[in-house]
């Protein structure tokens, strides 16, 4: 058993009898096996260092087997409650790291008002469910020589009626800071089950309980979203939660990179004379990995007809190879992602969409700026070049609309960091090659007007391929930033190719 106590002004040494974090000790001491004396600083208040090394030695002159540890806390304020139990929770931790099945005393009467309400909401919150919380009993209100009480007090049980008016706005208080503490341990909890999932904001807070509690081992999901704003990443925390236990293998195919006219082919297999070239049967990726989760990204680049048949596989768990006539029942859970309108009938059959019992839609990071610091945070402590940027520098990045969302940020991160690695930089000491575009010079934008004579059609055709080559070759992706009709950008280019094999 453990026992964990602060040293308080009681605690100092005193002639006429023990301070509380020595009585609890001495009551529960045939029981105890460690100790953990929390310590805050020197104050004017009190020397509690020299008031931990007392407490330290009286223990162990009454038992030198037992393993006293004195842990330094930086609680400069010991009234204020956030600052006072995230403090606490922060030891306790590492103290559970090292003792994850000892039960626990926790001596409540050591330590300030601020310091007793944080032990109890540590164990009401479930932190420490099995301590056992003490109570020292002053000498003066001692009866029959008891010393000690264990407490077991809900706040949830104690009605108004029954409490005087201060005690009940004090509960009041203690039910609101507790729904506080509550709701940031949602949030940490959250953030631990979901690493790769960066940002606190209300939308993903809201994907992550989605996954949590609305996804299984055998439920279909569409992810949708701009390109850039983290699809793959969302599947692949899927997988961690719910299959990686099962030991199976992740697998990612791209939609994007089949031929259009192989697509059905390599999902679904084909039989033998489907179709020129078919010398031999073929068994598709959702017949060899049956029982397995797959994620198919881009599945925006399917057919219709391979659309229908995917319509078939999520309602009844078959699929039929190109050519073939025999169903083939397979058990595949879907992950699949897409950057297009999955609204738009025109591009994305709605029956399909309508056989994903889960559809998690992506936010751009231009609607969740408030991620972009932790999001830079991320991407500088898992590159391989430290580097530390000045607040005034998050600050400009979040006045950018990042059309190429996280990844966008994170190739910028990356650029930054390899160039100035282990600096420390403020905006102004950024190269304007470095700036993202809509934030180099943007006074310059609206003075801008080209010299005349003037080839509006060569003009227009840089615009084209340099919005291609801002969406990285997808002309889906390069309608959206040209404000085009979806289509507009393919036909342009095949238009181009034609006339590129003439010349």
């Amino acid at each position: 058993m453990i026992y964990l106590t602060f040293v308080g002004n009681n605690d100092r040494p005193n002639p006429e009898g023990s301070g509380p974090a020595l009585t609890v000790y001495f009551q529960y001491s045939d029981k105890i096996t460690d100790i953990y004396i929390l310590q805050t600083p020197k104050n004017e208040g009190g020397d509690y260092p020299a008031f931990a090394t007392f407490t330290s030695r009286q223990i162990t002159s009454f038992n030198p087997e037992v393993k006293v540890n004195i842990l330094p806390v930086d609680i400069i304020d010991p009234t204020d409650y956030k600052h006072v139990y995230s403090s606490m929770l922060h030891e306790i931790q590492k103290i559970q790291e090292k003792n994850k099945t000892s039960s626990t005393i926790i001596n409540l009467s050591s330590g300030t008002p601020t310091m007793t309400v944080c032990w109890v909401l540590i164990k009401n919150l479930d932190v420490l469910p099995n301590a056992t919380l003490v109570q020292s009993v002053n000498p003066k209100f001692r009866h029959r020589n008891i010393s000690t009480n264990e407490v077991d007090f809900d706040f949830v049980n104690i009605h108004a009626s029954e409490t005087p008016e201060m005690i009940q706005t004090e509960l009041i208080k203690v039910h609101e800071d507790k729904r506080v503490l509550q709701a940031e341990k949602t949030v940490r909890d959250l953030n631990t089950s979901f690493p790769y999932l960066i940002g606190d904001s209300k939308a993903m807070r809201d994907i992550k309980e989605q996954i949590q509690h609305d996804i299984s081992t055998d439920t279909h999901v569409l992810i949708s979203g701009e390109r850039g704003t983290g699809k793959e990443v969302v599947a692949k925390s899927i997988w961690d939660l719910h299959r990686k236990p099962l030991k199976q293998n992740y697998e990612i195919f791209n939609c994007a990179g089949f031929p259009e006219n192989l697509i059905e082919s390599e999902l679904f297999g084909h039989e033998k004379g489907a179709f020129t070239d078919a010398d031999k049967l073929k068994k598709g990726i959702f017949e060899i990995h049956d029982g397995h989760i797959i994620f198919l990204d881009e599945i925006g680049y399917m057919t219709p007809q391979c659309q229908s048949q995917l319509n078939r596989l999520l309602q009844e768990g078959t699929i039929r190879r190109v050519g073939g006539t025999e169903s083939i029942k397979v058990d595949i859970q879907v992950i699949a992602a897409t950057n297009v309108d999955i609204y738009n009938n025109e591009i994305f059959r709605q029956d399909l969409k309508d056989r994903f019992p889960e559809i998690i839609k992506l936010p751009p990071l231009r609607n969740r700026k408030s991620d972009i610091s932790n999001l830079v945070q991320h991407f500088i402590n898992s590159g391989a070049h430290p580097v530390s940027l000045d607040k005034n520098v998050i600050k400009k990045l979040e006045e950018y609309d990042w059309p190429g969302n996280v990844r966008e940020l994170k190739n910028w991160v990356d650029r930054i960091a390899r160039r100035f690695a282990k600096n420390h930089l403020e905006w102004n000491d950024i190269p304007e090659r470095y700036i993202p575009s809509r934030l180099a010079d943007e006074s310059t934008e609206d003075d801008y007007s080209p010299e005349l004579p003037f080839d509006i059609k060569k003009f227009e055709e840089m615009i084209r391929l340099s919005a291609l080559e801002k969406a990285e070759g997808n002309a889906s992706e390069a309608d959206r930033l040209l404000n085009l009709k979806p289509g507009t950008m393919k036909a342009w280019r095949h238009k181009r190719k034609q006339k590129s094999k003439i010349s």
